[in-house]
């Protein structure tokens, strides 16, 4: 038995779609999520998302106590030579993910260098790991 994930599925429907109306793509609402990774350091929490050919004006990046939230969304028209559309397409990048600690919301820093948004949230103090003396 071949088990396919969401997106799999979707793009197979969407291909059955693309067969059945060749040269007809009318508005592509494929929605994407980006790849995310988490790092702990000793002094904060790095999340490292992968958007590719997204704009750091597009990015749109919220936290609402520990829930931090990514977001873009792209909507292009091509017109052909008679200023018809010919082409609509819409992407959109979603992530939603939970900080796993306490963290300092004044020092919270994100950058967007080749693709690669880097978020950083510095541990607040009593997050931070401690040496206990034993007596």
């Amino acid at each position: 038995m071949l088990a396919l994930g969401p997106s799999q599925c979707y793009r197979k429907l969407w291909n059955l779609f693309d067969d059945f109306f060749p040269g007809k793509e009318v508005l592509d609402l494929r929605g994407e999520v980006p790849h995310i990774t988490f790092e702990e350091t000793e002094d904060a929490y790095l999340f490292r998302a992968e958007m590719p050919g997204v704009p750091k004006d597009k990015l749109e990046i919220s936290v609402k106590e520990r829930i931090a939230t990514v977001k873009t969304k792209e909507e292009a028209e091509e017109k052909d030579e008679s200023g018809k559309v010919r082409k609509r397409s819409y992407r959109q990048y979603s992530a939603v993910f939970s900080i796993p600690g306490n963290f300092k919301a004044e020092g919270m820093k994100a950058e967007s260098v080749d693709g690669i948004l880097t978020m950083t949230f510095p541990k607040a103090e009593e997050a931070k790991p401690r040496q206990i003396t034993v007596q």
